[in-house]
């Protein structure tokens, strides 16, 4: 998927396939409880991270990025 978005709009700097594990470290190290999913549907790239706080207290966040691979 980041080839595919790389490919329509210009980012510097170099494909960074760790930055999913990072993304996870960082919400870990505050005290957060993390899961996401990576996933093709129709042509649609899909990421998904679900994260709350490991007290169990507080809400409960879902983040979606979607990318449409037929464009």
């Amino acid at each position: 998927m980041d080839e595919y978005i790389r490919a329509q709009v210009e980012i510097q700097g170099d494909t960074d396939v760790y930055g999913i594990y990072r993304l996870k470290e960082s919400f870990e190290a505050m005290n957060c409880h993390v899961e996401y999913a990576l996933g093709l549907l129709n042509g649609i790239a899909i990421f998904m991270v679900l994260w709350m706080d490991k007290s169990g207290l507080g809400p409960k966040f879902v983040e979606l990025v979607l990318a449409n691979l037929e464009c």
